[in-house]
């Protein structure tokens, strides 16, 4: 139902309860058993889209695999998921306890990937961590965004513009005197 909601309402952001039933294919009485308000549908789906980018970072293997890897893998894992997501992924995040658990769950997990990533060398020990999350946050929100107009970019082409940018930037490298 939450698949279907998503799709739904990412062409139809007024539809009611009624017409993402119908497009689950589930009967009206389902649908506001499980979501007596669309208010209730859109923590529901402000959960799945959360909880589906927690379970692709847990899927990188931070701490477990060597971070450049792990880095790799976390940022095509969460483009892959966000690019799935139509609708839920421009929700304001919903106000509700589960959301924020994963959030922070989502938060600790990036900021343990990127902490790997300074202690092993891959990201300068001096830099702003917090700035670092910024970017990555936002490198892989417009790697997404982009890829649901291009069909002709991956999510591996797109993981490595975006950590290729994070680690190396558009500048050209200076040389030494």
């Amino acid at each position: 139902m939450l698949e279907a909601a998503d799709r739904l309402l990412r062409a139809n952001p007024a539809a009611t309860l009624e017409e993402i039933a119908q497009e689950s294919g589930a009967s009206r009485a389902t649908i506001y058993r499980r979501f007596p308000t669309r208010n209730d549908l859109l923590i529901a789906l402000s959960r799945w889209a959360v909880g589906r980018i927690v379970t692709a970072l847990e899927g990188a293997q931070i701490g477990a695999a060597p971070a450049e890897d792990a880095l790799f893998r976390a940022t095509r894992n969460v483009i892959e998921v966000k690019v799935g997501l139509e609708f839920a992924r421009t929700l304001a995040p919903a106000d509700d306890p589960i959301v924020s658990e994963l959030q922070t769950r989502m938060r600790d997990l990036a900021t343990a990937l990127l902490t790997e990533c300074q202690t092993t060398g891959i990201i300068n020990s001096d830099a702003d961590l917090d700035w670092a999350l910024t970017v990555f946050y936002a490198l892989v929100h417009e790697a997404a965004m982009n890829g649901t107009t291009s069909d002709e970019t991956t999510a591996d082409q797109m993981a490595t513009r975006v950590v290729d940018t994070l680690l190396h930037g558009l500048g050209t490298p200076t040389s030494a005197d």
